[in-house]
C-alpha cells in the first residue's frame, strides 16, 4: 500500500484524498439524513399515541354519564309490553312533551306548548331482528313556528328512542301561524326485560351537574359550564377560576348517619389543585385527599372518610368534594359528583 501510494503523483494523491474525503461526508450526510427521518417517525407515533391516550382517557371519564344514561333509556323498553301497552306509552309521552314544562307533574291547568287533538291507533310493525317500531300521526293545529320546532326537537330527545319519519308543515299566506302533521316512531327494543334498574349501592348524594346553588366559593369565581375545557359536559359542569392563590370552592351536603363514606368525583384542572372533604361544621378536613393533575385531561378520583357523629339537627354537613387551587389563574373543571355510604 505504501508503496502504492508513493508511486502517485502529487497531484493524484490530492485527488485520492479528495475523493475520500466526498465519500465520508456521503456517508456521515447520508446516516445523518436516515437518522432525522426516523426521530421525526418516532415523534409522529409519538403524538399518535399521546392522542390516543387522551382519547381513552377521556372516553373512560365520561363512561359513567355514557352508563347512567343509557339506563335511562334502558327503563323505557320491554320485550313483554303489548301494542297496547307501547301504544299507551307513547301516547302518553307526546302529551308530556307538549306540555310548557314537560318535567313538572301534569296538571289539567297546565299551559300547553303545543295543542295535541285526540291522539288515534297507530301501527305496530316486528323487524324480526330484535326490535319492534310503533308508528303514530300527529296532527297539530295552527301554532307559532318556534314552539313547534321546539317541539320537534323534544321529540328527537326523548329517551324512547323516538324519530320522525314524515313531516308536513303548512301556512297560510296572510298568517305567521302555522299547523303541522307528523308521523312518529317509536323504537321497541327486546331482551330488555321490566324497567327495574340492577340493584346500586347505597348513594347519599349525587350531582349531575344542573344547579349551582349547593356550591361555594373563596378565591374562586364559579359558574356552570356546559363543556368541559372545550369538550361538551353530559348536563353541565362546574367552571372554577381561582382569582388568588390557594382559592378554594366546594359542594355542601348534609349526612344523617354516621359510617363510611365514599366520594367519586369527575375532575379536569389546567394546573395543581387537591381534592378533599371538610367538616363545615368544625372546619377540619377528614382524613385522605387527592392531587388533582394539572394536565387539562378528565380523571376520576376517589376519596373514602369517616363520619363520626352529626349536630343537633341530625345532620353532619361536609363539603365534599372542597377543592382547593395552587395558583391564580387555574381552571378547575367538576362535571359529575356521586357520594355513597360503602360501609357503618
Amino acid at each position: 500500500m505504501n508503496n502504492l501510494w508513493s508511486k502517485l503523483a502529487p497531484r493524484e494523491r490530492r485527488l485520492a484524498v479528495g475523493v475520500a474525503i466526498a465519500l465520508l461526508f456521503m456517508l456521515i450526510t447520508t446516516t445523518a439524513v436516515r437518522s432525522i427521518r426516523s426521530l421525526n417517525e418516532l415523534d409522529d407515533s409519538i403524538d399518535r399515541i399521546e392522542s390516543d391516550l387522551r382519547m381513552y382517557t377521556e372516553l373512560e371519564a365520561r363512561r359513567l354519564n355514557v352508563q347512567q344514561a343509557y339506563s335511562v333509556v334502558a327503563q323505557q323498553h320491554s320485550s313483554e309490553w303489548t301494542e297496547t301497552e307501547i301504544n299507551n306509552r307513547l301516547r302518553q309521552e307526546i302529551y308530556r312533551l307538549a306540555r310548557m314544562k314537560p318535567d313538572a307533574p301534569a296538571d289539567t291547568q297546565q299551559e300547553n306548548l303545543v295543542e295535541i287533538p285526540i291522539l288515534r291507533q297507530g301501527v305496530l310493525r316486528n323487524s324480526g331482528q330484535g326490535y319492534r317500531e310503533y308508528r303514530l300521526n300527529v296532527n297539530i293545529p295552527l301554532t307559532n313556528l318556534p314552539a313547534l320546532i321546539e317541539f320537534l326537537i323534544r321529540l328527537q330527545s326523548s329517551p324512547q328512542s323516538l324519530r320522525i319519519d314524515g313531516l308536513e308543515i303548512a301556512r297560510a299566506p296572510q298568517s305567521t301561524a302555522v299547523s303541522a302533521r307528523l308521523d312518529v316512531t317509536r323504537t321497541v327494543v327486546d331482551g330488555v326485560e321490566g324497567e327495574q334498574e340492577p340493584p346500586a349501592p347505597q348513594q347519599a348524594e349525587t350531582w349531575d351537574g344542573a344547579t349551582i346553588d349547593r356550591w361555594k366559593a373563596e378565591g374562586c369565581e364559579i359558574a356552570l359550564s356546559p363543556d368541559i375545557n372545550g369538550i361538551a359536559a353530559t348536563g353541565g359542569c362546574i367552571k372554577a377560576v381561582a382569582t388568588a392563590p390557594g382559592g378554594s370552592f366546594s359542594m355542601s351536603a348534609g349526612l344523617d348517619e354516621p359510617g363510611t363514606y365514599e366520594v367519586e368525583v369527575e375532575a379536569v384542572a389546567t394546573g395543581p389543585a387537591r381534592l378533599e372533604v371538610k367538616n363545615e361544621t368544625t372546619g377540619q378536613l377528614f382524613d385522605g385527599s387527592a392531587d388533582i393533575a394539572g394536565d387539562s385531561l378528565a380523571y376520576r378520583y376517589k376519596l373514602q372518610f369517616e363520619v363520626p357523629g352529626s349536630d343537633e339537627a341530625g345532620l353532619t354537613r361536609i363539603a365534599v368534594p372542597h377543592v382547593t387551587v395552587a395558583d391564580a389563574g387555574t381552571q378547575v373543571f367538576v362535571d359529575l359528583v356521586t357520594l355513597r355510604k360503602v360501609a357503618g
